[in-house]
């Protein structure tokens, strides 16, 4: 343990050699802030497992007792990793290599999330890594970009019958999130002798260490897709000393780094209004407001269109920031009533606007209800109010149906399968009750039926002439019924 506070401010190990963890761990250590900005969680994986152990460091220590994430890939003894926070604490990378006799083949890199509250990791995916012709060696070149969407990796590999690393190849993925994660290729930034270590420096751009020749790349707008990052190779004014430069750049923590386009998670969707008129945004429970209005309360007030900020300290005591749009929206269609119909003993009809985002109604008739009553057939319109400041009219029919028995019925039918008055269609009449018998101009019955969908084909036994049609039927809506009788010629036309 270093207490800063002694030594004049340079500070002094006041603690050491205390055994930490009774039980094998393998390397490499890193580490990330607490979500509060102020504490610190050390991150390291079992010699043998499946087991991430996370430390909580504090002004009083280093936890005796970490959190344990049995999440991941098997690790045996034979095993390397490198691991790799992002700027923000919440995503971690591990590449793995596995030995195997002489040679070490790269097996998988896999992302995680990280609570940098609890301490405990949760597996998105693994990466997809490129298949080039060689031998892969190892990868502990990675880093992501200051805004946490990127992801680069230096894969190294050996070419030939060289028994030292040759050829290398620097790889952007997108990591912004899981959608992008599985459907976006990776993109390859360089290809060529040896790789290196990769480190963001404080001026957001990442510097790639070249062994063995001593000297420095930049990628200089990491936060950019594919080739816009602007990669520059070999910058001949940074020089790396000799010594033990194979150990590579130290393991600095980027979440010590302030970088304005680092935001830790989006709290707050982007929002669509169709009107501005002080739209009221709440952020989560917490203190320590700030918002780019100028408020220091829980809420603020949007008066413009446009893009807004809020900091703030959560309940947990971490720190939060969000960035999100207000922009404009036309009103969402809504087609809730549909038309309506009743029978007459139905009426009123309740016609009910309710809907999901609704917080107001106006009706045709001023009502201000979700419900209204309708007696009369006809045109209606509601104004459905939602809680994004737009107005959406939804407009109907509203049919009333009366019992009355019909006297017009089809008095002549054709045969001939020209497919006009083919058939007579009884079931377009919707009667509720039905008998039926025809018969020819000789008195003699020809068809029979009681079925009140039935349809009267005539073959080509029938001969034309004039046919004789008594009928009973019933009709009905509601609790209305009316019976009747009906008889009337139909003609046959061949």
């Amino acid at each position: 343990t270093i207490d800063m506070r002694l030594n004049g401010g340079l500070g002094m190990v006041v603690l050491k050699n205390q055994l930490l963890f009774n039980s094998p761990v393998a390397c490499p250590l890193t580490a990330t802030k607490h979500c509060n900005g102020i504490e610190y969680w050390l991150l390291c994986h079992s010699y043998e497992g499946t087991s991430f152990f996370s430390f909580f460091i504090s002004v009083s220590g280093v936890s005796a007792q970490p959190q344990t994430s049995n999440v991941g890939e098997y690790r045996d003894k034979s095993s390397e990793s490198f691991v790799k926070f992002s700027p923000n604490g919440q995503k971690v990378a591990v590449a793995t290599t596995i030995s195997t006799n002489s040679d070490s083949i790269l097996n998988f890199i896999e992302l995680y999330r990280f609570d940098n509250f609890w301490g405990s990791l949760n597996k998105i995916t693994n990466l997809q890594y490129p298949q080039i012709s060689g031998l892969f060696y190892e990868s502990d070149g990675m880093s992501y970009s200051p805004d946490n969407s990127k992801f680069y990796v230096n894969f190294y590999w050996q070419e030939g019958s060289y028994s030292y690393i040759n050829k290398s190849a620097l790889w952007q993925y997108n990591v912004s999130d899981s959608n992008a994660i599985i459907n976006t290729p990776p993109v390859q930034i360089f290809y060529g002798n040896n790789g290196g270590w990769l480190q963001i420096a404080p001026n957001g751009k990442i510097y790639v260490f070249t062994a063995p020749h001593y000297l420095f790349s930049v990628i200089n707008s990491p936060n950019a897709v594919g080739l816009l990052c602007n990669f520059q190779d070999s910058i001949s004014n940074i020089y790396w000393s000799y010594y033990n430069e194979w150990e590579g750049i130290p393991n600095i923590i980027d979440a010590n780094f302030n970088f304005a386009s680092s935001q830790p998670r989006p709290l707050i969707n982007s929002i669509g209004l169709c009107s501005i008129n002080s739209y009221s945004i709440t952020a989560l429970p917490g203190s320590s407001f700030q918002w780019s209005t100028g408020s220091t309360q829980q809420s603020a007030v949007a008066d413009t269109f446009g893009t807004y900020w809020v900091n703030y300290i959560n309940a947990g005591g971490c720190k939060e920031s969000d960035t999100f749009k207000v922009h404009l929206i036309s009103p969402p269609k809504i087609d809730v009533l549909k038309n309506l119909s009743a029978c007459s003993d139905q009426v009123p009809i309740v016609a009910n606007a309710n809907c999901s985002g609704a917080i107001g109604f106006t009706w045709y008739d001023s009502t201000r209800l979700a419900t209204n009553k309708i007696y009369t057939e006809g045109s209606y319109w509601v104004d459905i109010f939602q809680n994004n400041n737009c107005t959406s009219r939804d407009s109907f029919m509203v049919t009333i149906k009366k019992v009355t028995p019909t006297d017009s019925f089809p008095n002549i039918v054709t045969p001939n399968q020209d497919g006009i008055n083919d058939y007579i269609d009884f079931g377009k009449f919707d009667f509720d009750e039905f008998n039926i018998e025809i018969f020819d101009r000789w008195g003699l019955s020809v068809f029979k039926s009681e079925d009140a969908r039935c349809k009267w084909t005539p073959g080509p036994n029938y001969t034309e002439g004039t046919y004789f049609i008594v009928m009973h039927y019933t009709i009905s809506c509601g609790s209305n019924k009316e019976s009747k009788n009906a008889r009337f010629y139909v003609t046959l036309i061949r």
